[in-house]
C-alpha cells in the first residue's frame, strides 16, 4: 500500500475487483473547486476564472502545468461555486503536491490582495418583528 503495509488479496477477491495501476498513470488530473462569498462584485464573479486559470498556466514547481478549464459553476447554498481543472504532466505524487500547494497559495494571496472573499458554511436569519404586539 501506499503506506508500506503488505496487503495480501485472494485469487477471486482480485479477479472480481478493479485494479488501479499507478506506475502506469502519465500525469494527473486536479479538481479544484472553490466557493466565494454571495457578497462577491460582478466584475470579480467574471475576473475569477481567468484569475485561476493565469495562476495555473504560470506556476513555476515544473514545466507543463496544464489549464483544462475554469468556470463559475453554479450557486450553492452558502457560495458562489467555480470549477477549474488542470493536468500537472508527471505522476509523481510529491510533485502533484507541491503543484497543487503553490497554486492554492497564490490564488490566496490573490484573492486576499483583490478583496475576495472565500466562503464557508453560514446562515442568515431574519426576524420578523409582530407590529399588533407593539400597540397599545
Amino acid at each position: 500500500t501506499l503506506n508500506g503495509e503488505i496487503l495480501v488479496v485472494s485469487n477471486s477477491d482480485l479477479a472480481n475487483s478493479k485494479v488501479h495501476n499507478y506506475k502506469k498513470m502519465e500525469r494527473r488530473r486536479v479538481v479544484l473547486s472553490i466557493g466565494v462569498t454571495y457578497q462577491t462584485t460582478q466584475e470579480h464573479v467574471e475576473a475569477i476564472p481567468g484569475i485561476i486559470r493565469d495562476i495555473v498556466e504560470s506556476t513555476t514547481v515544473i514545466a507543463g502545468v496544464v489549464c483544462d478549464r475554469s468556470h463559475f459553476k453554479g450557486f450553492g447554498n452558502f457560495s458562489l461555486d467555480f470549477e477549474t481543472v488542470y493536468y500537472v504532466p508527471v505522476p509523481d505524487y510529491p510533485v502533484y503536491m507541491d503543484v497543487q500547494q503553490s497554486i492554492n497559495q497564490r490564488i490566496y494571496a490573490e484573492f486576499n490582495r483583490l478583496g475576495i472573499e472565500f466562503a464557508y458554511p453560514t446562515q442568515t436569519l431574519f426576524v420578523e418583528r409582530n407590529s399588533e404586539a407593539e400597540t397599545t
